[in-house]
């Protein structure tokens, strides 16, 4: 069973993590609204697209959750182990863990964690 975050952990960890990694996540979604922002596919659209992936990633993994391949080659979800005591997701603070069946389209959330 994890430790369970304090409440001082806990306002630490939303104020400081959650709010950026959020932030980068929509990063692609909000950046096509402004238009003077976007410069073609240049640098910083690669660079806005790989940062969005990667935190989808690690969002889905906070919620408990990880990507891996069926034999048939399609993506799909699990459940994550913790990899180490420092790892941090949901039920730190108390909260269940989310279940693969908690998503609709398994194999497209899979597919975008190893993008």
């Amino acid at each position: 069973m994890p430790r369970k975050f304090s409440d001082k952990e806990i306002s630490e960890f939303i104020d400081e993590h959650l709010a950026h990694r959020l932030t980068v996540l929509l990063c692609v979604a909000k950046r096509s609204e402004q238009s003077d922002f976007w410069q073609s596919r240049g640098d910083v659209y690669r660079a806005s697209l790989e940062g969005s992936f990667i935190m989808f990633r690690m969002f889905v993994e906070f919620l408990g959750l990880e990507s891996y391949r069926l034999d048939s080659g399609e993506h799909d979800l699990r459940r994550r182990s913790r990899k180490r005591n420092t790892d941090v997701m949901l039920d730190n603070f108390g909260l269940a863990l989310a279940e693969p069946s908690d998503f609709h389209s398994r194999d497209l959330v899979g597919r975008f964690m190893t993008e």
